[in-house]
């Protein structure tokens, strides 16, 4: 049984934004934060069981976490509708294009990819990547999906249907990463009008976490990507309806 009273789970996605958003919700006064942003319990972390997963929050306080990897579980959804069948989900989205690339250079910075050119580990993803997904759907790690699934990762809609299978559409805040900072007061008052606590303001909105720094996109690379998402993109806006506007 989870006692922690947890007000959201920001599910996603990696490398959009998710840590500057958390910190930003955790600003508020009526909020404690957790020993970590991310439990991945509902994910990686399940069979430390539900004891474990209260004992990550204050006891009294309502709280909430971010695991950006719960987009694309292939049990997190259905296990938070078991257990926390009424909390309030956010998706932050980010251009998928941008998102695969940021993910490969972080990657690389950690010392955990071993390609050292962008364009070569995606071509080799497929492969590297092939028999990983079942692993996690059998609650195996999946080590080599985490790593290097670059181009899946981007693909939303693929592994949003099941969520909005689950719960109803109102109950998970779809937001896009790109306009989360171009105008983070309007944004903000959005999710807390959505987590159900009233808006408190902050003097500015730093972007934390940023991987910046790596080589520029060829335009070749970028318009076989653009190809290459938007299929992807035209389900996204189908199923959120909303348009994000990614070129």
């Amino acid at each position: 049984m989870i006692t922690a009273n947890i007000k959201f789970i920001i599910i996603g996605a990696e490398r959009a934004g998710t840590t500057s958003l958390y910190n930003y919700i955790m600003s508020h006064t009526e909020l404690q934060k957790g020993k970590n942003k991310e439990t991945e319990f509902f994910d990686r972390e399940f069979k430390r069981g539900t004891a474990w997963y209260n004992d990550q929050f204050p006891l009294q306080s309502a709280t909430g976490e971010a695991t950006p990897s719960y987009y694309y579980s292939p049990l997190a959804a259905d296990r938070i509708k078991k257990y926390l069948p009424d909390v309030q989900l956010i998706m932050v989205m980010r251009n998928p294009i941008e998102l695969t690339q940021s993910k490969y250079w972080q990657q690389w910075k950690r010392g955990d990819e071993y390609i050292p050119e962008f364009n070569m580990a995606i071509q080799v993803e497929k492969c590297r990547i092939r028999g990983e997904y079942k692993k996690i759907l059998h609650d195996e790690d999946g080590t080599l999906f985490r790593r290097f699934a670059y181009l899946e990762r981007g693909k939303y809609s693929k592994y949003l249907r099941h969520w909005l299978e689950l719960f109803p559409k109102n109950q998970i805040l779809f937001l896009q990463f790109e306009k989360l900072f171009q105008t983070p007061d309007e944004h903000m008052k959005q999710v807390f009008e959505h987590i159900g606590l009233e808006y408190q303001a902050r003097p500015y909105y730093p972007q934390l976490n940023s991987s910046g720094g790596y080589s520029e996109m060829s335009p070749k690379t970028r318009e076989r990507l653009q190809k290459y998402f938007e299929r992807w993109n035209q389900e996204l806006y189908q199923i959120t309806e909303v348009n994000y506007d990614w070129s």
